[in-house]
């Protein structure tokens, strides 16, 4: 009985090691409380026990869930197109679960304005310009390039035979 209960007291500390944590939350917009499906929520370990970050994207209703997390400290990071990212700091221990509601703030965007400009090239149905550049940019046994090579990387040519063999062009 006594080598049980020593046993017993022996096992109880792993017993708290291997307990782990929960994270679970809301995004949502500051301005209008409303949830934000389809944010992107991560999870990173901050210290020298860092390892792979965790990801998730919220669901319909905004929520996200991080389960079996090792304690210790972490940054919880949200963010959303449209939405200043927001970050925040937490400190788990074994068995904690832990709620976060992370706001995030709508980022205003500077007006953006398209102008005409320049000449256009007048563009002609059916012509292909390969400049020297493009030709020696395609792979091939040549350094220098091939035009035939290069030929038939455009649309509608097809060569018959690997070298110098037949060429046809729609």
């Amino acid at each position: 009985m006594a080598r049980f209960l020593l046993l017993l007291l022996a096992l109880a500390p792993l017993h708290a090691v291997a307990q782990t944590a929960t994270v679970a939350g809301v995004v949502q917009s500051a301005e209008t409380g409303e949830p934000l499906p389809g944010a992107s929520v991560l999870l990173s370990r901050l210290g020298a026990e860092a390892d792979t970050p965790r990801g998730r994207a919220t669901t319909a209703e905004g929520s996200f869930v991080f389960t079996d997390v090792t304690p210790g400290r972490y940054t919880i990071r949200a963010s959303f197109v449209g939405y200043l990212a927001t970050t925040d700091t937490l400190d788990l221990q074994p068995g904690d679960e832990t709620e976060s509601i992370l706001e995030l703030a709508e980022q205003r965007l500077a007006d953006v304005v398209v102008e005409a400009g320049g000449e256009r090239e007048p563009i002609q149905a059916g012509r292909t310009a390969l400049r020297p550049a493009d030709i020696a940019s395609l792979p091939g046994p040549d350094p220098s390039g091939d035009l035939l090579q290069a030929l038939t990387f455009q649309p509608g040519v097809v060569a018959l035979g690997d070298r110098g063999g037949q060429l046809t062009v729609r």
